[in-house]
């Protein structure tokens, strides 16, 4: 059978490894605006009052010209009411209004998440007017998700899958006399997920102080008919958490390892250092002139918000822009919320104020002439990929993390220190994992796999003891080059999960005899101490 480093050693081992780990996204979406054709700076097809305006055909090419060598990102994009044709054009088909692309199990079981772009308001009512040449009606079916589709939903996301969350502001509806999201026909009941957003009521459209209503600017743009801040390439600076993150480093002697506080940007805000960007955060947003808005629920019932280790795991608001409308004082307002649902064997989930930091109109601006992306949509693309490996499901991770450490273990510089440590092979993973912006993964493989493996109770307040991640890649390096690594018959590791269970067991054992070492030497030394003469110090 042949073996990984067989594989390796062929002149074409990079091309066979390309793409090995790939990450299935759906874009579901229910508008006639929502296209996937690639959006074109010159022809100017994405711009303001244009067909492709609402379109997701940027993102998507910007996400997909992310893959690398060992990652790759296959998208595909539904629309509930409309079909396609190859190029991605909206294809008219009046059956689909009342027998629309619904949700199944057999459809989202192909994919890791699923990006939700919604525009649809709810059931019986009138829909958005869009540049398809179909405005749907409140006799559209099934404009909301229904009941078996969110079970299925459920189902999918308690098995670990991911969820985007977005929506836009809100808009008057006559018939329902009240203020009603976009989007909100399709986010407000996904389970978890459609807590984490506003439905109704502010933000809207535009400010009325009277009337006790207010919009969300982060464009600052006075036009609001044209909106040309928003297709601009100049976008909204932003403020992102950072998290304190402890890290392990061996250091030897007698002191063992030294743990080391860093203060680093939220994993979905987290970009590779490089001279382009040497705080290594993405900082930077598209901007819009009336954006949505997030909120975190009041209460968290345990059957939709489990606890882990005792602890409820909560969403969070990760990322801030500025409000920057006529009265609203320069605010600060959430941009993205994020909650961690991996820490409790579910899937993880992201909110997003709006669809506008995912739309043509709001990236064209960030094409250079020749149609190539500028610095900031280099940037958003490391984000929509960040936010990719966030939401992913976490088998499809761990194959991730294999395919680029099975690259790093048979690469030119890996082979110049065969002789090395375990930790100096550890940190040389870590070092190419940095500078290829996915340190998060590596974080996020080995730190899950070490939670699970403990297997604590759910409802337990016993802390985690932590591993030694610089250790635990070292390991796995050292197995991908042993020859005892098989692959079966299209070249894929046969067993990933037990290769993670061996290095994360040799990591800990290591570490727990390090710790016996620097035990006995901390006795011997207070031993020694306690055996000196005592010391009399003389005044004069």
């Amino acid at each position: 059978m042949t073996t990984l480093k067989d594989l390796t050693l062929r002149d074409n081992w990079r091309e066979t490894l390309a793409g090995r780990a790939t990450i299935r996204i759906l874009f579901y979406c229910d508008d006639a605006d929502e296209s996937w054709v690639v959006a074109n700076k010159a022809k100017g097809n994405a711009r303001r009052g244009f067909k492709d305006e609402f379109g997701l055909g940027l993102l998507k090419a910007t996400l997909e010209n992310q893959s690398t060598f060992f990652t790759r990102y296959q998208i595909d994009v539904i629309n509930r009411y409309y079909d396609y044709d190859a190029d991605g054009n909206i294809i008219h088909n009046p059956a689909l209004l009342q027998n629309p692309h619904r949700l199944s199990a057999s459809l989202l079981n192909k994919y890791s998440q699923i990006w939700v772009f919604g525009m649809h308001y709810g059931n019986h009512m009138e829909a958005a007017g869009n540049f398809g040449g179909t405005s749907f009606d409140k006799n559209a079916k099934d404009q909301e998700f229904t009941d078996e589709e969110i079970k299925l939903l459920r189902h999918w996301m308690d098995a670990g899958g991911g969820v985007l969350v977005t929506g836009d502001h809100s808009n008057w509806m006559h018939e329902q006399a009240d203020y009603y999201n976009l989007g909100r026909a399709l986010g407000k009941n996904i389970p978890r997920a459609g807590d984490m957003r506003i439905w109704m009521g502010n933000p809207v459209s535009q400010t009325n102080s009277s009337q006790g209503l207010y919009h969300v600017d982060t464009a600052g743009d006075d036009d609001m008919a044209n909106m040309p801040k928003q297709e601009d390439n100049q976008p909204q600076t932003t403020k992102v958490k950072y998290i304190w993150h402890i890290r392990q480093e061996h250091i030897g002697g007698p002191f063992g390892n030294a743990f080391i506080p860093e203060y680093i940007p939220h994993p979905l805000f987290a970009a590779p250092l490089s001279a382009d960007n040497p705080a290594g955060v993405i900082d930077v947003f598209p901007d819009h002139v009336h954006e949505g808005a997030l909120r975190i629920p009041a209460n968290f019932p345990e059957q939709d918000w489990p606890k882990h280790a005792g602890i409820q795991i909560k969403p969070e608001i990760i990322s801030w822009g500025t409000n920057k409308a006529a009265g609203a004082n320069l605010q600060e307002v959430g941009l993205v919320a994020a909650y961690q649902g991996k820490r409790c064997g579910i899937g993880n989930i992201v909110a997003d104020s709006t669809w506008h930091h995912y739309i043509n109109v709001n990236l064209v601006g960030f094409l250079n002439s020749d149609n190539t992306p500028d610095k900031t949509l280099r940037r958003l693309g490391q984000f929509y990929a960040n936010l990719a490996h966030y939401l992913c499901h976490q088998k499809v991770l761990n194959k991730l993390l294999m395919s680029a450490l099975a690259i790093v273990a048979h690469s030119a510089g890996m082979r110049e220190i065969h002789s090395a440590t375990v930790h100096e092979k550890g940190r040389y993973a870590a070092k190419f994992m940095a500078q290829e912006g996915l340190q998060f993964l590596a974080h996020s493989v080995i730190q899950t796999h070490h939670e699970q493996q403990l297997a604590i109770d759910a409802n337990s307040t016993e802390p985690f003891p932590t591993i030694n991640h610089t250790l635990a890649l070292g390991h796995i390096i050292e197995h991908l080059q042993r020859a005892d690594i098989t692959l079966d018959e299209h070249h894929q590791m046969t067993d990933i999960e037990s290769l993670l269970t061996k290095s994360h067991r040799l990591a800990l054992s290591e570490a727990l005899e390090q710790s016996k070492q620097q035990l006995a030497h901390l006795e011997r030394a207070t031993l020694h101490l306690l055996q000196q003469p005592p010391c009399h110090l003389s005044v004069d």
